[in-house]
Protein backbone atom coordinates (compact mmCIF):
# COMPACT_ATOMS: atom_id res chain seq x y z
CA UNK A 1 0.00 0.00 0.00
CA UNK A 2 3.02 2.41 0.84
CA UNK A 3 4.83 1.81 -2.09
CA UNK A 4 1.34 2.58 -4.49
CA UNK A 5 0.98 5.46 -2.39
CA UNK A 6 4.77 6.83 -3.36
CA UNK A 7 4.34 5.68 -6.95
CA UNK A 8 0.99 7.76 -7.06
CA UNK A 9 2.89 10.78 -5.82
CA UNK A 10 5.81 10.30 -7.52
CA UNK A 11 3.41 10.24 -10.66
CA UNK A 12 1.79 13.34 -9.34
CA UNK A 13 4.88 15.33 -9.43
CA UNK A 14 6.35 14.38 -12.94
CA UNK A 15 3.20 15.20 -14.53
CA UNK A 16 3.61 18.63 -12.93
CA UNK A 17 7.05 18.98 -13.53
CA UNK A 18 6.19 18.89 -17.35
CA UNK A 19 4.30 22.59 -16.90
CA UNK A 20 5.07 25.85 -15.47
CA UNK A 21 2.42 27.09 -13.94
CA UNK A 22 1.94 31.03 -13.61
CA UNK A 23 -0.91 33.13 -11.63
CA UNK A 24 -4.16 34.32 -12.79
CA UNK A 25 -3.54 37.19 -10.06
CA UNK A 26 -0.21 37.83 -10.60
CA UNK A 27 2.28 37.29 -13.64
CA UNK A 28 5.12 37.27 -12.08
CA UNK A 29 4.39 34.83 -9.48
CA UNK A 30 4.91 31.35 -10.94
CA UNK A 31 5.70 27.68 -10.09
CA UNK A 32 7.73 25.01 -11.54
CA UNK A 33 8.75 21.24 -10.66
CA UNK A 34 11.76 19.73 -11.21
CA UNK A 35 12.23 15.99 -10.39
CA UNK A 36 16.27 15.03 -9.83
CA UNK A 37 17.72 11.48 -8.85
CA UNK A 38 16.41 10.77 -5.06
CA UNK A 39 14.78 14.61 -4.31
CA UNK A 40 11.66 16.60 -5.46
CA UNK A 41 13.03 20.52 -6.44
CA UNK A 42 10.23 23.28 -6.54
CA UNK A 43 10.64 26.92 -7.56
CA UNK A 44 8.02 29.35 -6.98
CA UNK A 45 8.72 32.70 -7.41
CA UNK A 46 12.06 33.88 -5.65
CA UNK A 47 12.55 30.64 -3.74
CA UNK A 48 13.78 26.75 -4.39
CA UNK A 49 12.28 24.11 -2.00
CA UNK A 50 13.85 20.38 -2.09
CA UNK A 51 11.25 17.62 -1.28
CA UNK A 52 13.38 14.21 -0.44
CA UNK A 53 12.31 11.09 -0.21
CA UNK A 54 12.84 10.63 2.89
CA UNK A 55 10.08 13.65 3.41
CA UNK A 56 7.52 11.84 1.06
CA UNK A 57 8.33 8.44 3.19
CA UNK A 58 7.88 10.13 6.28
CA UNK A 59 4.39 11.58 5.18
CA UNK A 60 3.25 8.67 3.76
CA UNK A 61 3.83 6.81 7.15
CA UNK A 62 2.05 10.25 8.32
CA UNK A 63 -0.82 10.23 6.30
CA UNK A 64 -1.29 7.89 3.77
CA UNK A 65 -3.68 8.52 0.85
CA UNK A 66 -3.67 12.02 2.33
CA UNK A 67 -0.24 13.18 1.94
CA UNK A 68 -1.11 13.42 -2.12
CA UNK A 69 -3.36 15.77 -1.38
CA UNK A 70 -1.02 17.25 0.93
CA UNK A 71 1.51 18.30 -1.04
CA UNK A 72 -1.57 19.37 -3.61
CA UNK A 73 -1.85 22.04 -1.49
CA UNK A 74 1.54 23.22 -0.40
CA UNK A 75 2.11 24.09 -4.12
CA UNK A 76 -0.99 25.72 -5.44
CA UNK A 77 -2.69 27.12 -1.63
CA UNK A 78 -1.87 30.63 -2.44
CA UNK A 79 -2.85 31.68 -5.27
CA UNK A 80 -4.76 30.09 -8.78
CA UNK A 81 -2.46 29.08 -11.27
CA UNK A 82 -3.24 28.35 -14.89
CA UNK A 83 -0.52 26.19 -16.82
CA UNK A 84 1.01 27.47 -19.91
CA UNK A 85 3.78 26.43 -22.17
CA UNK A 86 7.59 27.50 -21.76
CA UNK A 87 8.11 30.54 -23.86
CA UNK A 88 10.95 32.57 -24.07
CA UNK A 89 9.78 35.27 -21.47
CA UNK A 90 9.19 32.02 -18.59
CA UNK A 91 12.64 30.75 -19.47
CA UNK A 92 14.57 33.74 -18.84
CA UNK A 93 12.66 34.67 -15.63
CA UNK A 94 13.18 31.30 -14.73
CA UNK A 95 17.34 31.66 -15.51
CA UNK A 96 17.55 34.99 -13.96
CA UNK A 97 16.36 33.58 -10.49
CA UNK A 98 18.16 30.66 -10.36
CA UNK A 99 21.28 31.42 -10.93
CA UNK A 100 21.28 34.05 -7.99
CA UNK A 101 20.12 31.62 -5.49
CA UNK A 102 21.27 31.51 -2.28
CA UNK A 103 20.88 28.23 0.26
CA UNK A 104 18.80 29.83 3.49
CA UNK A 105 18.72 26.39 5.46
CA UNK A 106 19.29 23.05 4.61
CA UNK A 107 16.32 22.27 1.47
CA UNK A 108 15.50 25.69 1.30
CA UNK A 109 17.04 28.07 -1.00
CA UNK A 110 16.34 32.14 -1.33
CA UNK A 111 17.24 34.53 -4.46
CA UNK A 112 20.73 35.70 -3.91
CA UNK A 113 23.75 34.08 -5.06
CA UNK A 114 24.15 30.79 -7.75
CA UNK A 115 23.57 27.58 -7.05
CA UNK A 116 26.11 24.99 -6.88
CA UNK A 117 27.12 24.15 -10.14
CA UNK A 118 25.60 20.63 -11.17
CA UNK A 119 22.01 21.66 -9.41
CA UNK A 120 21.70 24.78 -11.44
CA UNK A 121 22.68 22.80 -15.32
CA UNK A 122 20.58 19.90 -14.47
CA UNK A 123 17.63 22.54 -14.10
CA UNK A 124 18.40 24.45 -16.60
CA UNK A 125 18.56 21.43 -18.97
CA UNK A 126 15.32 20.30 -17.98
CA UNK A 127 13.70 23.35 -19.27
CA UNK A 128 15.63 23.39 -22.27
CA UNK A 129 18.35 25.75 -22.22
Amino acid sequence: MKEEIKKSILKYFENTSKHTFVSKLDENKFLKVFIEEDKIMVLSGKSLHEISMDNINNGIDIYEKGYKNIQKTSLFSTHEFVAIKSNRFIKEKVKEILSNMKERRPGYFVYEKPLKKSILEKIISALGF
